[in-house]
Order: structure tokens, then C-alpha cells, then sequence
């Protein structure tokens, strides 16, 4: 049932009882001119009923807000006529009535992948009651919302050049379809391509010996990390054991141990990871005996034996070969 006697309202409540009236208003002078039968019926006068006549079509067609007191002068003449015409407070109400602002929306000058900013398309109920809208969307890169009396719609375009879709509005007032056009799509930009070859890893040695006292921390050890390749070189060091710890700084990788038990002899390796690469470094540590202090010179031996070895081997060699030729 439509109330027709309450004006403490809301301007759009108003708006649906002028509209719902009307509509009973016009069933009561079927066939021509309602305006005139309703007021050779009522004994209204013309210009009265005209003015509601008028006040319905400025709701149907807004161009401009109708005014509260213009709205309630409608009602007040409604009101009027309906107690004339016997109509009851339990006629019929106007239906809902669903109309767009627009049936296609385009959208130009977007990037493919990229989102546009949302464009509106206004609903108007040009009947009574309440719209109820919903909206459904056939393409996932298209998303279209109910937002009050509009729908805002917003396209993310899955490739270049033009795509479509469209947009379904279901309301208490109908249903109505909205095309949507996303024209002259461009191409996503691509990444720049790197300059140069790319970095790549190289240490200074693959096995590193320590001679230290147990629960003595060694002096730190640095080992070179180079880069063979292009750009930047960054690392990180790790490693399993407790007695090793290993960092990077900067081109150089940091050992130290902290051997626990004397006269043992301990090994794990070290894993490098960079983006050049990784590499793996052997950790050897020997611990003396409690009764062996060890001296700086027998540390040096055995932190170093591989190369002093080394270089013996050349020096013998080297030797023989000159008292070779002495001796021709």
C-alpha cells in the first residue's frame, strides 16, 4: 500500500508516491487526455492536474532535481483528486521502471595489462518502488558495480588492439545490456634487456687450512671473490658447522673458526651463492694436543703445507736441472 498522506518523507519517497499517483490517477480517465477528463471528473482544475502531469515527467526525464515543495504541491493535488475519484490507499502501486544513460561505453588510450579509471553510467527509475539492480559481467578483464544509482565500470584490456564485452543489468524494473569497447589497446612495454654479460663467480682458493688451539678463535681469514663477468656481484656465504662462521663483505669472504675439542680434526664446506654463480670451499682445522702449545712457526706449516710443498718441488726441480748443465 502506497502512502499518500505522509510528506515528512525523503525527496525520492516523494518522488515514487507523485509517480505511483499519476499512474492510479491515469487508470481512473482511460483514452486521451487524462488532464482533462480528471478534472471535468474531480473538479480540479486544469492548470492543477497539469502541473502534476508536469511534475511526473520532470521525475521521469530529470534534467534538473525537482524541488521538495514543487514534489509535495503534486502529492497535495494527487492526494486531492484520488479522495474525489474514491480511489483506495490499496491500489496498486507503479511497478519499478529501469533506464540507462547510456548504452555504450568506450574506453581509448589504454595499456594492455593495465587497468583504466572507472566510467559511470547513470539508472534512473522512471517508475515506483525500488530498482533492486544487480550486474553481471561476461569477460573476467572487465569489472562492472552497482554503486548507488550508477554502475561504474573498469576494463583491464588482455591485449593490444580492440577488444569487447558487454555488461547485464538485472533489476525489480527490468533488464538492460551496456556494450563496452576498449579501442587502440597498446602493447605493454618491455623490460630493458641487460647490458653486458651477465656476473659470474670465481674464489681465490677451493680449500683453506686452520692450526688453532681448541676453544681459541682464529685469526680471521679472508679469501678473494672475484667476478669474471658483467654487472654486480652479490653473495652470500653459509655453512653447517658450528665452529665455522663465514660472511661476505664486499668482494672478500670472512672466515674464523672456534674449534671446542683439542687434538682433533675437523672439516665442512663452505656454499657460496651469488648471482654469478656458486662455489663450494673446503674448511680443514687441526687441533694439537693440550701438552702441544704449538708454535707460530709449526701454525704457518700446517695452514700452509700444500703450498710450501709445492714450491719445494719446484725449487728441487729447478736445482737439478742447473747442475745438469754444470755438469755439461
Amino acid at each position: 500500500m502506497t502512502d499518500f498522506s505522509d510528506l515528512s518523507r525523503s525527496a525520492a519517497e516523494l518522488r515514487d508516491s507523485v509517480l505511483s499517483g499519476w499512474h492510479q490517477l491515469e487508470r481512473a480517465a482511460p483514452g486521451g487526455d487524462p488532464v482533462g477528463k480528471l478534472a471535468a471528473r474531480t473538479g480540479l482544475s486544469f492548470q492543477q492536474l497539469d502541473l502534476v502531469r508536469r511534475v511526473r515527467n520532470q521525475i521521469a526525464h530529470p534534467q534538473t532535481p525537482v524541488p521538495r515543495e514543487r514534489l509535495s504541491s503534486a502529492l497535495d493535488i494527487i492526494t486531492e483528486a484520488r479522495r474525489r475519484l474514491g480511489i483506495e490507499d490499496d491500489a496498486d502501486p507503479v511497478p519499478p521502471v529501469l533506464v540507462v544513460s547510456e548504452r555504450q561505453v568506450r574506453f581509448r588510450g589504454l595499456v594492455a595489462g593495465q587497468s583504466s579509471a572507472a566510467k559511470r553510467v547513470g539508472l534512473r527509475n522512471t517508475g515506483g518502488g525500488i530498482l533492486n539492480a544487480t550486474v553481471h559481467s561476461n569477460r573476467n578483464w572487465l569489472r562492472a558495480e552497482v554503486d548507488g544509482d550508477a554502475v561504474t565500470i573498469t576494463v583491464t584490456p588482455p591485449r593490444p588492439g580492440d577488444v569487447a564485452a558487454q555488461v547485464e543489468i538485472h533489476s525489480d524494473g527490468g533488464s538492460a545490456t551496456i556494450k563496452v569497447l576498449a579501442l587502440g589497446t597498446t602493447p605493454a612495454p618491455e623490460s630493458a634487456a641487460p647490458i653486458g654479460p651477465p656476473p659470474r663467480l670465481a674464489v681465490e682458493e677451493t680449500t683453506v687450512r686452520f692450526l688453532t688451539h681448541a676453544r681459541t678463535s682464529s685469526p680471521p681469514r679472508e679469501i678473494a671473490l672475484r667476478n669474471l663477468g658483467g654487472g654486480r656481484l652479490n653473495a652470500t656465504a653459509t655453512s653447517g658447522a658450528r665452529w665455522l662462521s663465514a660472511a661476505v663483505h664486499g668482494n672478500k669472504l670472512i672466515l674464523v673458526v672456534t674449534p671446542s675439542v683439542p687434538d682433533q680434526r675437523l672439516h665442512d664446506k663452505i656454499r657460496i651463492d651469488s648471482d654469478g654463480g656458486t662455489a663450494e670451499i673446503d674448511v680443514i682445522v687441526t687441533t694439537p694436543p693440550p701438552d702441544r702449545q704449538g708454535t707460530g712457526l709449526s701454525r704457518y706449516w700446517h695452514e700452509h703445507r700444500d703450498n710450501i710443498t709445492a714450491m719445494a718441488i719446484i725449487v728441487f726441480v729447478f736445482a737439478t736441472i742447473i747442475t745438469v748443465f754444470a755438469l755439461t
